[in-house]
């Protein structure tokens, strides 16, 4: 059931983004790995894993937690607003505390900032940090 939510998110962020321009998602595009969360009102918390963030040019990114894997539709101004269209996730098994809670993290993501190779995102749950995955 949880895939078919993933499909169909996949296909919607294809069809609405057809008509948003590329050159506004182009600084997020590529792959990123997360490496520390921040929950609001809580201590921040290093990734021990790669968990990989994959923005495409269409619109539509990618999340690798321990076992489950996320995905959908993203819109961005390309400037510093960021909206994850619903994280819809796989329920294979059990991943880590801190993984469940980065994808809900996602959840209330409003905006981006980019400082040199790092990506920073917040929202109301906190902020999520991930590097250039090339570095």
């Amino acid at each position: 059931m949880m895939m078919k939510q993933v499909l169909f998110f996949c296909f919607l962020a294809v069809l609405v983004n057809a008509c948003q321009k590329n050159d506004d998602i182009q600084a997020l595009t590529g792959e990123w790995r997360v490496t520390r969360i921040r929950p609001l009102d809580e201590t921040s918390r290093k990734a021990q894993e790669d968990y990989i963030l994959r923005f495409r040019i269409d619109g539509v990114y990618s999340l690798n937690l321990d076992v489950n894997n996320c995905g959908g539709p993203f819109f961005s101004d390309g400037i510093d607003r960021l909206d994850f269209g619903g994280v819809a996730c796989t329920e294979i098994c059990c991943d880590s505390p801190f993984a469940t809670r980065m994808a809900a993290m996602l959840n209330s993501v409003s905006a981006f900032r980019i400082n040199g190779r790092t990506l920073l995102m917040s929202g109301t749950a906190g902020t999520v940090e991930a590097r250039w995955k090339n570095d």
